[in-house]
């Protein structure tokens, strides 16, 4: 679960790399941990959103596949990184089971905050290029033809895609995929994650001192082999893999939050009379006219945007990440609470008798 998890203690008391159904077995313990976390996020907290903020099961479900890839690719990762990591760290006096254990913990605690700050730097970069709000929009258009009603509640608006990226495929119950975009947002999830992983093995390099010292919390431990196999192979990666996809998973909710709200302003500033019926070069005009305007719109807020926080970037930017990762699920609790309460109150008021007019 993107992790070099195979490992266990040999006769010299440090943890080498093992095969086996043993490591295999450790690994999809993991995997299943983080799938439990997920399913709980969605079914005691998704559901419990406002409609305006809840995903459907099927937006949850490409979050979540998204997820896994990019916890395949930290694997991959890892097994590649860990030769060189171990050659520079074996110079020092301390076993190989604490630099796994502080792998873990810099990983799933720095590392989740280093990728939200990747995901908005690469949306940023792209918007001078290009339009990215295909990155953020469902990969789910409505129901086209039998298999019941979608998953996904909110349609897709694959009307505003660039011709070459409304490929879809039919799926029962989901409707249209479009799968062009979903391996697009993929993408751009690797690389984040991919980033995140060299900036945080350079960290561990370069501050390699300090975290030997933060790595002594396993001394106690360092008299039962076992227990400390168990601690650092078993509890460590289960609890914190599955803080670190939770985590994640508010990341995709923030840039999907992004991306509505940028959605709603081009929608505010759309207006005019547009003729009922339009030829074909007329409609291929207003069209290229409407891609323009919406990359001159999108240029000019991203500039606007600069401008306006450029004084109050570095206090926003903590906040941020605090509001929108850290305590997105609780807000959101609270806000449908609030709500749900409101239409309690409205409800349990009487209403006046329909003869009287005030």
């Amino acid at each position: 679960a993107g992790h070099v998890l195979r490992r266990k203690y040999n006769s010299m008391g440090k943890c080498g790399v093992v095969p086996g159904v043993f490591g295999v077995a450790v690994q999809g313990s993991l995997l299943a941990v983080c799938v439990a976390t997920l399913a709980t996020k969605y079914f005691y907290f998704e559901r419990l959103k406002v409609d305006a903020e809840r995903r459907s099961a099927a937006r949850f479900l490409f979050d979540s596949s998204k997820q896994v890839g990019g916890a395949m690719l930290v694997h991959i990762m890892n097994l590649a990184l860990s030769e060189f990591l171990g050659t520079h760290l074996s110079r020092q006096n301390s076993d190989e089971c604490m630099w796994y254990f502080v792998e873990i913990m810099v990983d799933t605690t720095l590392g989740v905050y280093v990728e939200f700050r990747l995901v908005h730097v690469v949306y940023e970069v792209l918007r001078r290029f290009v339009d990215p709000s295909f990155l953020e929009q469902g990969c789910v258009s409505e129901q086209t033809s039998g298999g019941g009603q979608p998953l996904f509640d909110r349609p897709a608006p694959a009307t505003q895609l660039p011709l070459h990226l409304q490929s879809a495929l039919t799926v029962p119950y989901l409707g249209r995929v479009l799968w062009k975009v979903y391996l697009l947002q993929l993408l751009h999830w690797l690389i984040v994650v991919a980033c995140m992983k060299f900036v945080m093995s350079g960290f561990i390099v370069v501050f390699s001192p300090q975290l030997l010292i933060f790595g002594g919390v396993l001394d106690p431990l360092d008299s039962h082999a076992r227990m400390k196999l168990v601690f650092v192979m078993l509890l460590t990666p289960t609890i914190m893999n599955g803080v670190q996809f939770w985590l994640q998973d508010n990341i995709f909710v923030s840039l999907s939050a992004k991306h509505d709200e940028l959605e709603a302003v081009e929608h505010g500033l759309a207006g005019g009379g547009v003729p009922d019926v339009l030829s074909d070069s007329e409609a291929e005009k207003l069209q290229r006219e409407t891609a323009q305007m919406r990359r001159d719109f999108n240029r000019e807020m991203s500039r606007l945007r600069r401008e306006i926080n450029s004084w109050r970037y570095e206090a926003y930017r903590q906040r941020s990440f605090a509001e929108a990762i850290l305590w997105a699920d609780i807000r959101a609790s609270r806000r449908a609470a609030n709500f749900e309460r409101r239409d309690s109150f409205l409800q349990s008021v009487p209403l006046p008798p329909s003869g009287l007019h005030f």
